[in-house]
């Protein structure tokens, strides 16, 4: 478990295992620990990456955040 700082939020990372990453990114409302089956299937070959999204889980966000598709296709690539 990792923490990442993207713009003005501090961003939970759930991240194990080595080799070719995958991205897993969980709706709306979830967290990254919709993952933890996936990601112990997967580990052993490959790195997994589960972030908490802005406002979700452990991952705050700051008060005016632009939950915007286009925002949170900006913010992934910032992570």
């Amino acid at each position: 478990m990792t923490m990442y700082n993207v713009e003005l939020s501090r961003v939970f990372v759930n991240m194990k295992g080595q080799g070719e990453p995958i991205l897993f990114l969980h709706g709306v409302p979830d967290t990254s620990e919709v993952w933890d089956g996936a990601i112990a299937a997967f580990a052993d070959k490959y790195q997994c990456i589960a972030p908490d999204l802005p406002g979700f889980g452990r991952t705050q966000s700051p008060q005016n955040f632009d939950y915007s598709l286009e925002n949170l296709a900006h913010f992934i690539e910032q992570l």
